[in-house]
């Protein structure tokens, strides 16, 4: 298994290259690879089997500035 430690600048650029890596290794286009990242502001990620409302105060995330990401 391969290591890379690459951090992008926006957190939800960070999940769309986990989520592209995650599609190659299962396509088997790529080996599976450990991915390191570290994000730049607090953000929070919900998955898609989960529903926002029931997971985060909304209100107050915004109030905040703190993204909500899938």
């Amino acid at each position: 298994m391969k290591t890379l430690d690459h951090s992008l600048s926006e957190p939800a650029h960070n999940l769309a290259s986990d989520e592209i890596l995650l599609d190659e290794v299962n396509g088997e286009q790529r080996e599976p690879v450990l991915r390191f990242w570290e994000p730049t502001r607090h953000f929070a990620v919900v998955g898609y089997g989960n529903s926002i409302e029931r997971e985060c105060d909304i209100k107050a995330y915004s109030c905040l500035r703190i993204p909500i990401l899938r």
